[in-house]
């Protein structure tokens, strides 16, 4: 009974030592949202839809693959027989995200955005003209197939990067080359010579 106790009690000893090593050592992976955020991943299907009204022909492709029906466009014709887009909206509200609209567009013209925020009172706020879809510093446009913006996107945060990196060993950088190896032993040294020599 004596021994049982003992064992019981190193037991319960164990496991507060491993909970206050963690508890001390481990480093912290909460964030404080919303006063601290994490760089989200390039290729993000954001919920902030972004329009280049410089690029677009007025095509109507990223409406007609839009499996919701989420995208409305008005269009005219100009003097020299090219369409204008006059009214372009998107419903957020009901947009699945799916990016189909970006990998349709023939002109680039359509970006799925970074912003992953879309809380609202009014569901009438999700539907964004096009004035509200333009480019802007508050509304960049995603790397989801878009590689040119990709590349100059920053890279994402992963916690578990910081963990490893803040838990393995720094190893031993690998000599350069051209760099002077150390000299053998002087033993070594004059037992060499005398092999090459012994070799003539």
């Amino acid at each position: 009974m004596a021994d049982g106790n003992v064992a019981l009690g190193q037991g319960i000893l164990k496991g507060m030592a491993l909970t206050l090593k963690h508890f001390i050592s481990r480093p912290n992976i909460t964030v404080q949202y919303p006063e601290e955020r994490l760089v989200n991943s390039r290729r993000i299907r954001g919920c902030d839809m972004v329009w280049d009204q410089e690029r677009c022909t007025a095509c109507c492709t990223c409406a007609k693959s839009c499996p919701q029906g989420n995208i409305s466009i008005e269009t005219k014709v100009r003097p020299d027989n090219t369409r204008e887009a006059i009214a372009f909206e998107i419903d957020h509200g009901r947009c699945m995200f799916c990016g189909l609209c970006v990998e349709s567009c023939p002109f680039d013209a359509i970006h799925m955005g970074r912003n992953y925020e879309r809380a609202t009172y009014k569901r009438d706020n999700l539907v964004e003209p096009k004035e509200k879809l333009l480019i802007s510093e508050s509304r960049q446009p995603s790397g989801y197939f878009r590689p040119q913006f990709e590349e100059k996107l920053p890279l994402q945060t992963l916690l578990i990067y910081d963990i490893h990196a803040s838990q393995s060993k720094t190893p031993e950088s690998p000599p350069q080359p051209g760099s002077a190896k150390p000299d053998p032993s002087p033993e070594k040294s004059e037992a060499a010579k005398g092999e090459k020599v012994g070799v003539k």
